[in-house]
C-alpha cells in the first residue's frame, strides 16, 4: 500500500534479537499513543510447518488519522519491522492471541501489555454492542430532536462512555450518515414548503 493511505490504526513487529521487551515498552510508553503489545509469538508456525521467529506485534491507535510516513518517522529507531494500517480495530486487537484462529496457538489475553489508556478487553469485545448502540444512539438522537452528529458526541463523551468508544472505534459511519441524510431530507421538506407558500402568495 502506498505511503501516503491514512489510518487511525497500525501495526507492526518487533523482534527479541533486535529489541529488548523493556526498551520497547518503554520506548512506546514515552509516545503516549494507546498501543498494545502481544504476547511474545513463539508458538507461531509457518505454511509447511517450520517454526516461525519469535516476535511481538505491536497495534498502534490514534485519535485522528495518521499516514504510513508519519508512524515511520515516529518509531524511527526502534527496530520495528515493517508497518501495516489496520482497517479494523478489534479484529487486529483479537489476532495478537489468535482468538479467531482455532488452528494457531493461543496466546492467553492476560499477557496483553496496555500502554496509555488502551484497554485490551473492552477493545476485543466492542463488536458484539455496537449493532444495539447504534440502534439506541439513532433512537435517541430521534428522540431529543438531535440532527448535529457533534450534538451526540458531546453527550457521548459526558454522559454515555459505551458509546463514545463504539463511535470511535468504527460505529461512526452509520449514525454519521443517518443524521446526515435525515438533515438533507428536512432541508428538502423546508424547501418544498418555502415554494409551495411562495407560489401561494403569488396567486393571491
Amino acid at each position: 500500500m502506498g505511503s501516503s493511505l491514512r489510518s487511525r490504526n497500525f501495526a507492526t513487529l518487533y523482534y527479541p534479537d533486535s529489541t529488548n521487551f523493556q526498551d520497547l515498552k518503554n520506548f512506546l510508553e514515552n509516545l503516549h499513543v494507546p498501543c498494545f503489545i502481544s504476547p511474545l509469538h513463539d508458538s507461531d508456525t509457518l505454511s509447511d510447518e517450520r517454526e516461525r521467529k519469535p516476535h511481538w506485534h505491536v497495534q498502534l491507535i490514534f485519535e485522528g488519522k495518521k499516514s504510513k510516513q508519519q508512524i515511520q518517522e515516529m518509531l524511527e529507531g526502534s527496530n520495528y519491522c515493517g508497518i501495516e494500517t489496520v482497517n479494523d480495530c478489534r479484529s487486529y486487537a483479537r489476532y495478537l492471541c489468535h482468538l479467531d484462529q482455532p488452528d494457531k496457538h493461543q496466546y492467553s489475553i492476560d499477557e496483553v501489555v496496555e500502554l496509555s489508556g488502551a484497554n485490551y478487553q473492552a477493545t476485543i469485545e466492542i463488536a458484539a454492542n455496537n449493532t444495539e448502540a447504534c440502534r439506541n444512539m439513532i433512537e435517541w438522537c430521534n428522540e431529543n430532536h438531535v440532527l448535529g452528529f457533534d450534538q451526540l458526541v458531546d453527550y457521548a463523551m459526558k454522559e454515555r462512555s459505551d458509546w463514545f468508544m463504539v463511535l470511535h472505534h468504527g460505529g461512526i459511519m452509520i449514525v454519521k450518515e443517518y443524521l446526515k441524510s435525515k438533515n438533507w431530507r428536512l432541508q428538502k421538506i423546508a424547501e418544498y414548503e418555502r415554494t409551495v407558500r411562495n407560489n401561494e402568495k403569488d396567486r393571491n
